[in-house]
């Protein structure tokens, strides 16, 4: 029968976990953990001896003693300063991870509005805003030819630009060189009107007769292209800019967990600290009585 072998944590949480425990048995060692500690351990002994010169073995052992706690109270110390200092590098990681995913500065002025709860992350729109997406690139690459060829490969978005023009009262071709621009996908009121009219249009039969018909046949076929370039444009930076914010928030969730300080374990050091800081305090005591000082 083959020997079972046994397996470890594998995700990073796990594995966090698993490494708190190396911490925990190396912060409670009573040996010296290493030669960094073994030098400062001789160090502290040779000066207490200078201090405290006796023939006598029980001075001796106590000065020992005494070393030894003074270096585990130094690597608990240690231990905390170092968790502490980890936890305020949180925000420079979040900006390096930022730079990692490539995330402009508009991109990341709407991670900030998520984070902070000024905007909501609303991932049941990347779907449909993908689908959107792929209408209007087939707008751009083939190229349409026609005003027709615009209504028949994507009505939705003809419908779109037509019900914005009318929404603010100007005709279609104004809407297009002077507020289609200025129109931020980013402002969820926008992106609901594009995906609306997308989908309303989906089932509907457009007749001959139909006011939007009208307008888009008579508007300027340049123009009708530059919208859905734009158009096209906003609606994948809104689609990459949703899917970074949900890399990043995936990624902000493990470094946090790693570099955050263990509660439990920081108030199960903190106790052991206060224990050996008593043993510290009576073994300085009893060694100083040893030596006929006084405390």
């Amino acid at each position: 029968m083959a020997k079972k072998v046994r397996g470890g944590p594998i995700t990073v949480a796990g594995k966090g976990k698993v490494s708190l425990n190396a911490v925990t048995h190396g912060a409670t060692a009573k040996k010296l953990i290493n030669d960094e500690e073994r030098q400062q351990y001789l160090t502290f002994i040779k000066d207490l001896n200078q201090h405290y010169p006796s023939t006598n073995p029980l001075v001796k052992w106590q000065i020992e003693k005494v070393a030894r706690i003074k270096i585990q109270l130094d690597r608990f110390q240690n231990i905390m300063d170092a968790s502490f200092r980890k936890s305020r590098f949180i925000d420079k990681v979040m900006d390096e991870t930022a730079e990692f995913l490539k995330m402009d500065d508009l991109e990341k002025e709407q991670l900030s509005n998520f984070i902070s709860g000024k905007t909501e992350l609303d991932e049941k729109l990347i779907n449909p805003l993908l689908k959107i997406f792929t209408q209007l690139i087939d707008l751009i690459e083939p190229e349409a030819r026609t005003q027709q060829e615009f209504i028949e490969r994507s009505p939705g978005f003809c419908n779109y630009i037509y019900d914005q023009a009318i929404l603010a009262g100007i005709s279609l071709e104004e809407f297009i060189k002077d507020e289609l621009p200025k129109l931020s996908y980013f402002l969820k009121p926008n992106i609901e009107n594009i995906i609306i009219a997308f989908y309303e249009m989906r089932a509907a039969k457009i007749e001959s007769s139909d006011p939007m018909q009208k307008a888009i046949l008579d508007a300027n076929l340049g123009l009708l292209k530059q919208a859905a370039e734009h158009c096209s444009k906003e609606v994948r930076r809104v689609v990459m800019t949703k899917l970074n914010i949900i890399d990043f928030m995936k990624l902000k969730e493990t470094i946090e967990e790693a570099m955050t300080p263990d509660i439990d374990l920081m108030d199960k050091l903190m106790r052991y600290q206060t224990t050996l800081q008593r043993q510290h305090s009576t073994a300085i005591g009893e060694l100083l009585a040893l030596t006929g000082n006084k405390p």
